[in-house]
């Protein structure tokens, strides 16, 4: 592990103070928020408070060692930067309420340590900014991109003007800031058309609107509301008095932007050192191949990315300590810019170190990467920082566009000019035949061309999860976030309205159409196409609305894979034919495919992982058939599934013994132990089964013994395609929010998409979305699924949509973290597939593996042809 943050540059004097704030978290922090999986209550966040205003980390900040409290002298703020880190390796949602608390009395300090720079504020202003005030410094979008950087420097214009007071409008419903619920007043600042000022308001004043929001469990998304009238608008400058508006200079408010910019960097370090920890302890213990994983390249590439983000940023963060005074805004800005990408990375890499553990809330990791996600978008996306920074350097950077009267976008000509593509074309005969084409006139989105017959089936699958799936998953996946009383939860009203669905679902044929008709529910054209496409192009439209339900009715087929792969026609006609049946007339018996193992993740979907683990479900003869002892965790939809095909060893062998059989759940010995907490994709249950002596007939066992092993490899070649295409519909999803959202959100009297930075990122999603799109549908129209090419598939897919997600979220800003734009939900649900059906370093290492003969062959030539005669 990296050297803690402190002994880079901190004197003696330093740290003895950081030794002191290190063992304030741990009595104050670390025993009033032992599981990762909750937030941290609101009465042990208001005792933590109350503990630091006693010790002096917060509070009035004229001189000490309190938080911010190098502001007012001009110091670099070293012992800050240390301190915030180091509460954030306990809590993100802490140190950011403890850092916003001081950065308002910092702020104060500094205005009557400097009151040439910086007026102090009004007496009846500073009567009301009590302890528990919080600082909120950003507006609605952000800082205001590059208008901020030309008012900083005194170089602000008109168009400027507009967009500044937009951003930081005084009408209170379009602010949205993350405090604590102890917090009595919160400061927001406002632009007046000349310069900013910090409006106090105190929240009893106000209905205030909570809304569940991506991360910082502990802290509340709020806005605020006219108690005269259910969300009437409130406008500060009408709600408070002039006494609670305290004008801010530009070199104090340039100060306070790079103080909180810094704060949040050294937050977002801390949280992510947290990470580390806990990747660091999981790859020295955690065994796959026969050796710990820590071992293997792949793991040490990760670990080491996690690394190298944590050092870089502390270098940076180091630097700043060479100048006497305080930072200015460029390196805040810099480091921020710079730093938060990285983490972000190695927050991410953290999680795939953890496999499947780490999609789970108990392992403290997910946490870890929502956290970084909110502070990699709150203080200023990644563009906007770098939009800001090069106005800094150039007052003429970043303009927008000048606006069109003829009916187009800024930028760009009338689609009726003679210069625009599609006119020009008109003109030519030849042209209008190779050239011209015509784009949907009100629909921008591109979802790529297929036969009618697909075409026809997509367009169902959206109307259905239009119709059945959008009204319920925000609602399902809020719900589910916290862990039911009992499990399995038979009355829980949520788990009811799943229930339904499903059973809607089956209704309308979604899970018996693995099989043609009359065996399943599949028009027999429409199988004149190979079934991992159509399963693809099913994953993505299911996806496109919710991942929990997608999955919930996709983890039926997922079971049924093998058990029809395996030839067992006393299982088609007995147990198969008659689920299918059910599951039309609207009464589901579902399959679940299960795997993976407590010691066994990767290995069960490894040749050399396998050759080298010991199975954890062993099956035993006994009269008739077999018994299985053993456990299997992560299966999804393991919760429902009246059948389970579960992959065993025979007793005394190894994996080579795998053997499938399929279990009926009513039998006694089969239990279901647990549901996971999941980031995502919560609708479906990720489950812990456990056989204790549970019986299998032989007429039960799938493909023969020993046949396991082949039955589960082709199972995952023909199911990674279909979790790329969910990757697909999740980018997809995220394209389409992104485009609504730019489209109807206004920022200075014009809404976003006529930003040239704007439409730069939109594109660039298309373009994923498309890329990813064509790859999935390309690779996945053969019958026969090649191992190579569908883990190919599995991984460039799933990385490259979390990518145009992230982007998403970039372009709705701040708002993209709040629960009801469906965004962050994208984020978490989508997160998952570059998990399951192995990690995608392990899809990586598949691509390798199917090469391995044409790879050997190469080898074998070149030392063929340097060898003596």
């Amino acid at each position: 592990m990296m050297e803690p943050l402190a002994a880079f540059f901190l004197d003696e004097d330093s740290r003895s103070l950081i030794e002191a704030v290190t063992a304030f978290a741990a009595a104050e922090i670390a025993t009033r928020w032992p599981r990762p999986e909750t937030a941290i209550r609101q009465d042990a966040l208001e005792a933590i408070h109350h503990a630091a205003l006693t010790q002096g980390l917060i509070g009035e900040q004229a001189s000490g060692f309190g938080l911010w409290s190098e502001w007012p002298s001009q110091k670099p703020p070293a012992f800050t930067i240390a301190a915030l880190t180091e509460l954030a390796q306990h809590n993100t949602a802490v140190a950011l309420h403890l850092h916003q608390t001081a950065l308002l009395q910092a702020l104060i300090a500094h205005a009557q340590q400097n009151p040439l720079d910086q007026p102090p504020p009004p007496t009846q202003w500073l009567e009301q900014a009590t302890s528990t005030t919080a600082l909120h410094p950003c507006g609605v979008h952000g800082w205001g991109r590059s208008a901020i950087a030309r008012w900083c420097i005194d170089q602000y214009q008109a168009n400027d003007t507009a967009l500044l007071t937009d951003n930081y409008t005084s009408e209170l419903q379009h602010r949205s800031f993350w405090i604590a619920n102890l917090s009595d007043n919160v400061g927001l600042p406002v632009f007046d058309g000349s310069g900013f000022q910090i409006h106090l308001h105190h929240l009893a004043d106000y209905n205030v609107k909570n809304t569940p929001s991506h991360g910082l469990d502990g802290l509340l998304a709020s806005t605020l509301t006219s108690k005269q009238g259910n969300n009437q608008n409130v406008d500060s400058r009408q709600s408070t008095n002039g006494h609670t508006h305290w004008p801010i200079s530009r070199s104090t408010w340039q100060q306070l932007m790079a103080a909180h910019l810094l704060g949040l960097t050294a937050i977002a370090l801390g949280c992510t050192q947290r990470a580390a920890k806990l990747a660091h302890s999981y790859a020295t213990l955690r065994v796959q191949g026969g050796r710990t994983i820590v071992l293997h390249d792949a793991v040490a590439l990760l670990l080491s990315e996690i690394d190298l983000a944590i050092h870089s940023t502390t270098q940076q963060l180091t630097w700043l300590q060479i100048s006497a005074q305080f930072p200015p805004l460029a390196s805040a800005i810099t480091i921020k810019h710079a730093s938060l990408n990285a983490l972000s990375k190695a927050a991410n890499a953290a999680m795939q170190v953890h496999g499947g553990s780490g999609y789970m809330q108990d392992t403290g990791v997910e946490c870890v990467l929502r956290d970084i996600n909110c502070l990699r978008i709150l203080g200023g996306t990644p563009d906007e920082l770098a939009m800001i920074l090069a106005t800094l350097r150039n007052p003429d950077a970043a303009q927008p566009e000048p606006e069109n009267t003829n009916g187009s976008l800024p930028g760009f000509v009338a689609t009726t000019s003679p210069l625009a593509p599609l006119q020009a074309f008109k003109d030519s005969w030849i042209l209008r035949q190779l050239a011209a084409y015509a784009p949907h006139p009100k629909k921008p989105l591109i979802e790529g061309e297929l036969p009618p017959v697909l075409a026809n089936y997509r367009a169902w699958l959206q109307e259905f999860t239009e119709r059945e799936f959008r009204p319920h998953a925000l609602q399902l996946d809020q719900a589910l976030r916290e862990p039911h009383a009992s499990f399995p939860a038979t009355d829980d009203p949520h788990r009811a309205t799943i229930s339904a669905l499903i059973s809607q679902a089956g209704r309308t044929g979604l899970l018996s159409d693995a099989l043609p008709k009359p065996l399943g529910s599949t028009p027999l054209l429409r199988y004149r196409y190979s079934l991992p496409w159509l399963q693809a192009i099913r994953t993505e439209n299911l996806s496109r609305v919710d991942g929990g339900l997608m999955l919930a009715i996709s983890a039926h087929n997922l079971g049924l894979v093998p058990a029809l792969f395996s030839g067992n026609t006393h299982v088609l006609r007995t147990v198969i034919l008659p689920a299918l049946r059910a599951c039309e007339r609207g009464e589901p018996e579902l399959f679940a495919f299960a795997i993976t193992e407590p010691t066994a993740g990767s290995d069960a979907e490894d040749g050399y992982g396998a050759l080298h683990n010991k199975p954890g479900l062993v099956a035993h003869p006994s009269n008739g058939g077999w018994k299985l002892r053993g456990r299997k965790i992560f299966i999804s939809g393991g919760d429902r599934a009246r059948w389970i095909v579960a992959f065993a060893a025979l007793a005394g062998e190894g994996f080579s013994s795998w053997t499938a059989f399929l279990v009926d759940a009513n039998t006694p010995g089969f239990e279901r132990v647990r549901n996971e907490l999941k980031m995502g994709m919560r609708a479906s249950g990720a489950t812990e089964l456990a056989f204790d002596d549970c019986f299998v007939p032989d007429a039960f066992v799938l493909g023969g013994l020993r046949q396991g092993w082949a039955l589960n490899r082709a199972t995952l070649n023909f199911s990674r395609l279909p979790v790329a295409g969910m990757a697909v519909g999740f980018a997809q999803n995220a394209l389409e929010i992104a485009t609504d959202y730019v489209c109807n959100t206004v920022l200075a009297g014009r809404p976003l998409i006529t930003y040239q930075h704007t439409q730069l990122q939109l594109a660039e999603i298309q373009a994923i979305v498309t890329s990813i799109r064509a790859m999935v549908w390309q690779l996945a129209k053969a019958w026969t699924p090649w191992q190579g090419k569908a883990s190919m598939a599995k991984f460039h897919v799933t990385d490259q949509a979390q990518r145009a997600i992230e982007i998403a979220m970039e372009l709705c800003g701040p708002n993209s973290l709040l629960q009801p734009l469906g965004l962050e939900k994208t984020f978490r649900d989508n997160r998952l597939t570059r998990i399951f059906e192995g990690t995608n370093q392990i899809n990586r290492l598949a691509v390798i593996e199917d090469q391995q003969s044409a790879l050997l062959a190469k080898i074998a030539q070149q030392a063929s042809r340097v060898s003596p005669t």
